[in-house]
């Protein structure tokens, strides 16, 4: 199965515990054979693209905002 997770922080830059929930669900659905995709973003534009991380892939979008502006710049925005 293809799985995917949308999440606006995700290690190792992760600041809150959805991050580490969305690594840990990753992780144990990978090892369970599943094929693994997180979509988020990333502040750095050097950090921007696509990488696998222990067969994980991980696709970093650019999105700079103020934390008080997350719901309007955010992953759950169909603007980003």
């Amino acid at each position: 199965m293809k799985i995917l997770f949308l999440n606006d922080d995700y290690p190792p830059d992760a600041r809150g515990g959805a991050g580490q929930v969305v690594l840990n669900l990753a992780k144990n659905f990978k090892e369970l054979g599943h094929e693994i995709h997180v979509v988020t973003t990333e502040r750095n534009r050097a950090e921007e693209g696509i990488n696998s991380e222990n067969g994980v892939f991980v696709y970093r979008l650019v999105s700079s905002y103020h934390e008080r502006w997350r719901a309007w710049r955010g992953l759950y925005n169909p603007g980003i």
